[in-house]
């Protein structure tokens, strides 16, 4: 197997260079779980910054993707969230502290569900959605 094979990130790199190349002024990565290390770990690689970042349970590292480097160096606006009861809660937490970004956010929603689940709370899919409007206005 192609060592690269697992290595979402770089998907996530290029879909957004794709994106600009058909003309889109402003980028928001969003991801779950294994997306939202992918969306952490390439955020950094991504030039000019991506608007912002959305990472739903993103775990510490996940086969070749390890998004704790890039999230203790990323400056790109991040909105970390996890439910309350879903295992990486601590993770997400870790995450936000370690974040050196100016403007960050840390949302523990109500629930156990993990990753793209944790959007079915009306009060966290209208938090996420606000994220999303404030950081492609840019």
């Amino acid at each position: 197997m192609d060592a690269n094979a697992l290595r979402v990130d770089l998907d996530v790199v290029a879909a957004a260079e794709e994106l600009r190349r058909a003309g889109a002024a402003s980028v928001v990565l969003a991801g779950a779980s294994l997306g939202g290390a992918a969306v952490l770990a390439a955020a950094t690689e991504i030039a000019p910054p991506v608007q912002g970042v959305i990472a739903l349970a993103a775990p510490s590292i996940y086969g070749p993707v390890d998004p704790t480097a890039a999230v203790e160096r990323s400056r790109v606006p991040t909105l970390f969230v996890s439910a309350g009861g879903d295992p990486l809660v601590d993770v997400t937490r870790t995450f936000y502290t370690s974040s050196p970004a100016p403007d960050k956010r840390l949302l523990i929603a109500p629930g156990s569900e993990h990753g793209a689940p944790v959007l079915e709370d009306p009060g966290t899919r209208a938090a996420v959605d606000a994220w999303i409007s404030a950081h492609s206005q840019q």
